[in-house]
């Protein structure tokens, strides 16, 4: 795990070293991350070196927007029919609580609102029966209030995974992915939803990603998978 800052994009800074990070998200002066080498765990580490481990239900791990909890999910499609949950903790990992649970797919990608209402969430299902060279898994992006309640879809086209919110919570980023050269390659696009009137726009066509996040100073970061770059956009798609 590595920071560097952005404005003058100086060369990052090594944090810590870890096998493999199922989600990472960063509160002011602490950083939280999954680690599945092992026992599933979370660690959160904070900007003067010190560091707290605990073993955790689920990955995708995000901060509270006051930094004093965490949520996290967990999917299992490993047998039919795939199930997920929510869960949320304090900080150091104390009081952990699930507050919801389906059986209609697997939950990654959680996301808390920085109003702190709301979660976000991809539910992720596996298709019965594709085809040899159809794409096998199907997304979409949900909400849910923090006590479980008012669980609302935000996308039904099967292909929107990798979300985050706008700093004001008035709009959520997300890639769809284009799966129609499935297994030879498969691209993104970003688009940007509004909750305010329910409509979207497409700001980009990038490669395959694996991270998306928009920041405070309002700029939309991805990794392109293709290229292992890191890149930023602003929501008009512009400045990359």
């Amino acid at each position: 795990i590595s920071a560097f800052d952005p404005d003058v994009w100086s060369m990052p800074k090594q944090l810590s070293s870890l096998q493999y990070a199922n989600g990472i998200d960063w509160h002011k002066d602490k950083i939280v991350f999954h680690n599945i080498a092992g026992p599933s765990s979370l660690t959160v580490l904070y900007e003067n070196g010190s560091k707290i481990s605990f073993s955790s239900p689920g990955a995708w791990p995000s901060f509270s927007p006051d930094g004093k909890k965490i949520v996290v999910s967990t999917s299992d499609c490993f047998s039919a029919p795939c199930s997920g949950g929510i869960w949320i903790m304090n900080d150091n990992g104390s009081d952990q609580q699930p507050i919801f649970s389906t059986n209609a797919g697997g939950i990654r990608g959680t996301r808390w609102s920085p109003r702190g209402d709301k979660i976000l969430y991809v539910l992720e299902t596996l298709k019965q029966n594709p085809a040899p060279k159809e794409y096998p898994w199907i997304y979409n992006l949900f909400t849910i209030n923090t006590d479980g309640t008012g669980n609302s879809p935000i996308t039904d086209d099967g292909i929107s995974w990798q979300a985050d919110w706008s700093p004001d919570a008035e709009k959520i980023v997300h890639a769809k992915l284009s799966t129609k050269n499935y297994p030879n390659s498969t691209s993104s696009e970003i688009w940007i939803s509004f909750r305010s009137n329910a409509s979207r726009k497409k700001i980009a066509d990038i490669g395959l990603h694996s991270f998306i996040k928009w920041s405070k100073q309002n700029e939309i970061a991805y990794i392109d998978e293709f290229d292992d770059g890191l890149y930023t956009i602003n929501e008009n798609g512009g400045n990359r």
